[in-house]
């Protein structure tokens, strides 16, 4: 009998230990994977602010000679310029706070700069943009667009010089030139 009572002594000290030990790891386990995903985080910001840094004295510097053509051609133009401009130009500085904005106000943000764009290469500049209401609520991480665009239009100008077609839907960017050019 009493050898009964060592042996489950044992397997409940035994029992307790492993619990205890189980515990402790659990909770080692969570914090590891919650300092992985804030260095995850960290790592993913610091990537989009060093494009956020690359965009802007880019953006600026294109901007700025477009203004300076358009000032002496038409002033009109170059006052509606300068206020499309303006607006990117506060998204920009406004967005550098936000990890992520309403595809609403990143739509807005694209539309100003498609509208620099279009002072920029005429008519040459062909968009359309089919968003689908439910889908102007989600969360997209700020400028987003703005890379893409960039992207399409430069692209774009590089295959084909007479026009720059592309459509923005809820599905994404499409563009006839770039898919032209992949399948070569």
């Amino acid at each position: 009998m009493e050898g009964y009572a060592i042996v489950f002594a044992c397997v409940i000290g035994t029992m307790f230990t492993f619990i205890i030990e189980g515990m402790a790891n659990w909770d080692g386990w969570k914090q590891s994977l919650s300092e992985g995903e804030k260095l995850r985080n960290a790592y993913q910001r610091s990537k989009l602010l060093g494009l956020k840094g690359q965009i802007n004295p880019h953006f600026l510097f294109n901007c700025f000679n477009t203004l300076s053509a358009l000032i002496t051609v038409d002033k009109e133009e170059a006052e509606e310029f300068l206020n499309e401009m303006t607006k990117v130009h506060r998204y920009m500085l406004r967005s550098d706070d936000e990890y992520l904005v309403t595809l609403a106000d990143e739509m807005k943000f694209a539309k100003s700069y498609l509208s620099l764009t279009k002072s920029r290469f005429g008519a040459a500049v062909i968009a359309t943009i089919d968003i689908q209401p439910g889908h102007l609520e989600k969360q997209v991480p700020p400028l987003t667009l703005q890379a893409v665009l960039e992207n399409t239009i430069y692209t774009n100008a590089s295959i084909n010089s007479n026009l720059l077609p592309f459509h923005i839907s809820s599905k994404g960017i499409t563009s006839a030139s770039i898919i032209r050019s992949m399948k070569r």
